[in-house]
């Protein structure tokens, strides 16, 4: 089990959000009594309350979460095998093998224990005796929908905090970890313990987060960035469950890396239940707002400084896996190839001027890569740069010079405007260089009052021209 890395760079506006989540872990938002979010997770430190996203605009047209779908629990299952140690159960279908649906509880178990006991995150909400006790259900059955495991929430009836418990649900035939599809069920019970109006995708994410911190990789982990970083204009946020949402573990890990100390999974751990709201019992979607984004915008200190931590992500996903050089994600040396993001465009220094269009338009926290390879390059000579993208969603440009050993020699981020559609810069000491990576990374948003939501689903993606010429 790994901890987390604690940057250099710990004096940031970042910070003092941070300690605040991590002191208070989160015992409630501003104004709010412990007794009133006892159902929040505890940290064994003293602390004050962490401080909510200051409000946004409402409007009543755009959606402000998911479908609130009172899913109804797997019928038919032999007698649950539950955990002695810990309150897990798993209800097997009667075509599961016995051996099957005791190897899948011993997993459970473990992961209950490596999430809830070692990195002390709060254990997963009772049902009340839904499955027939308080512990966290299972259900192995025959051919589960379209995704090997499915975790729901068991919607509450009350006017609280948006805190439920939930079950899960796995395909027996999954050719999965156990161990892995063990830790995401209890990892993904935890999120929705801690804002069950959280989007399915973020709580992917998280889980998978909590699980790479806590486990071994597997090919599914493998699987899982390389379809994320073959596909880097996607959104790394998101709303629905689908093939990329694992990947978006990427974030969580990138937060963890830079940002996070203290306790390995408390950052991530913070990030959600700072994002948790109160949904009225009627209402047929949830409010899922605040949401993890916002709190992060919250936390830097606005959009522009939001706009330099994403443009900085996104920079580090250029030198994951093989690429990397022990700096940029130290914890996910396991990535290997698989970890390498897909390059839009490679250019070659001699044949600049190119103006060329980006294949693919880049979707809402998306991003794209070029890469410009510096044969011959002259002593003193510049690399003048240009870009011009479809508004109305706001665009931040980085410019990285990269070593013959494959290391970051610096980098320069074009100045971001969130007005401005159209954007110059100039790269200069490039005699060491082998390459520079353009970075676009899209904010997204649908305005000025109204950033980058995960709910406002489906997204629009935007696309941009580059132009590359030798001064």
């Amino acid at each position: 089990m790994r901890s987390s890395a604690a940057s250099a760079g710990l004096l940031s506006p970042l910070r003092g959000a941070t300690v605040a989540a991590m002191i208070g872990m989160i015992l409630g938002v501003s104004g709010e009594s412990r007794e009133a979010r006892a159902d929040q997770p505890r940290s064994l430190l003293l602390g004050p309350p962490a401080r909510a996203p200051a409000p946004r605009p409402v409007d009543t047209r755009l959606p402000t979460g998911g479908v609130r779908v009172d899913q109804p629990r797997p019928s038919g299952a032999s007698t649950p095998a539950c955990g002695f140690r810990v309150p897990v159960c798993v209800h097997a279908a009667p075509s599961v093998e016995p051996a099957r649906a005791l190897q899948t509880l011993q997993s459970l178990e473990r992961a209950y224990e490596r999430l809830v006991w070692a990195l002390d995150l709060p254990a997963p909400r009772d049902d009340l005796g839904r499955g027939g006790s308080d512990a966290l259900d299972l259900y192995l059955v025959d051919g589960h929908r379209d995704v090997e495991l499915g975790v729901y929430n068991d919607v509450a009836a009350g006017q609280g905090w948006d805190a439920t418990s939930s079950f899960c649900v796995l395909d027996a035939g999954s050719t999965s970890s156990f161990e892995r599809a063990a830790a995401l069920c209890v990892g993904e019970a935890i999120g929705r313990r801690l804002d069950a109006a959280e989007t399915p995708h973020t709580l992917r994410g998280y889980a998978t987060h909590l699980w790479w911190l806590s486990g071994a990789p597997t090919t599914s982990d493998w699987d899982a960035l390389d379809r994320i970083q073959l596909m880097p204009e996607r959104s790394i946020g998101g709303r629905e469950l689908e093939r990329t949402s694992e990947g978006a573990a990427l974030f969580f890990e990138y937060l963890d890396a830079t940002w996070g100390f203290g306790a390995p999974g408390w950052l991530a751990s913070s990030l959600v239940a700072l994002s948790a709201g109160k949904t009225a019992a009627p209402a047929f979607r949830w409010n899922n707002e605040p949401d993890t984004w916002d709190v992060v915008r919250e936390s830097v200190g606005g959009l522009p400084r939001f706009a330099s931590l994403m443009s900085d992500f996104s920079v580090r996903r250029a030198f994951l896996g093989e690429r990397d050089d022990g700096t940029h994600f130290p914890g996910l040396g396991w990535a290997g190839w698989f970890g390498s993001p897909r390059f839009d465009w490679t250019l070659t220094w001699s044949s600049l001027p190119r103006r060329v269009l980006l294949s693919r338009p880049i979707a809402p926290t998306g991003a794209a890569y070029l890469w410009v390879d510096l044969d011959g390059v002259a002593l003193g000579s510049v690399l003048g740069f240009q870009a011009e993208c479809e508004g109305p969603a706001p665009f931040v440009w980085s410019l990285v010079r990269v070593g013959r050993d494959g290391r970051e020699l610096g980098r320069l981020e074009v100045p971001f405007q969130e007005a401005v559609r159209r954007v110059e810069q100039r790269v200069t000491n490039l005699e060491t260089a082998a390459g520079v990576i353009v970075v676009a990374t899209n904010l997204g948003g649908i305005s000025t009052a109204f950033p980058f939501d995960p709910d406002i689903y489906p997204y629009e993606p935007h696309n941009c021209s580059v132009y590359l010429v030798r001064l």
